[in-house]
């Protein structure tokens, strides 16, 4: 297929950037904070090329009133914001399972630099994290997550923003709840574990008052929900893949 690079090809290749730019600062790996700006503008770009051959009987017809070519691109911009918001959302329960094994281990104060999202983390969240986007790569999630592009124009046409904000206000509010309850159940066990610790640890204190129970505690704690980490570490991540794909299916169908 060959085109000519007029003004309706433009205006459809900036229509379609808009939405997929957006969403791209969102979606794992490539969204990452540590991957060059120009990497994900020529991803951005290459996605937004292939997307609009396949979709050319949906685009609208270029406006003539730049006020009509502001809403569009407001509309686009806005869905892909709503979109990649939701994504990064239920990421982010990754990192509440890692502080909270930080926390139940005595290692909170171990923060150290999360490259992914540009900010202090703790090691464990990062290396969760890590983890996780090896695994969507590995398991060509990838692909799903550009076919899961394409798709939304099928969900939200042009111009679907506007009418039904309302919908994409509510997939926010959902992807919330959905990442704390995903963050809790992924943590279930180091809480059990620490508070059966912390239990033996009071009982003991009340029982040995002279007794340091915080530097025996310690390395006992440490080790114990260590080897938690290790036993649950390979189906937690085989689970979160799968629950990331399950979540993208009921989003875009």
């Amino acid at each position: 297929m060959q085109y000519q690079i007029t003004d309706s090809f433009i205006f459809a290749l900036l229509l379609i950037f808009c939405r997929v730019g957006t969403l791209c600062m969102f979606v794992p790996a490539v969204g990452d904070m540590n991957i060059s700006v120009r990497i994900r503008l020529i991803f951005s770009l290459f996605v937004s090329f292939v997307i609009m051959s396949t979709i050319e009987s949906q685009l609208p017809v270029k406006p003539e009133k730049t006020a009509e070519f502001a809403i569009l691109i407001f509309n686009e911009v806005m869905v892909g914001l709503s979109i990649g918001i939701a994504i990064k959302i239920i990421q982010s329960a990754i990192h509440v399972a890692g502080l909270v094994f930080s926390y139940q281990s005595g290692l909170s104060s171990g923060m150290i630099f999360d490259p992914i999202n540009n900010t202090q983390g703790s090691a464990y969240g990062a290396f969760l994290m890590m983890s996780f986007t090896m695994l969507l790569i590995a398991t060509d999630m990838h692909l799903l997550i550009i076919k899961s592009i394409k798709l939304s124009y099928n969900l939200f046409p042009f111009g679907f923003f506007i009418q039904n904000y309302g919908s994409f206000v509510d997939l926010v509010t959902k992807a919330s709840s959905d990442a704390f309850n995903l963050g809790v159940r992924i943590s279930a066990p180091f809480f059990m574990v620490g508070i059966f610790l912390n239990l033996g640890a009071g009982i003991l204190s009340r029982l040995m008052p002279q007794m340091q129970v915080f530097f025996i505690l310690m390395p006992i704690q440490i080790l114990v929900q260590s080897v938690i980490f290790m036993m649950i570490l390979g189906s937690t991540m085989l689970w979160l893949v799968d629950y990331y794909h399950d979540y993208l299916k009921n989003i875009f169908g």
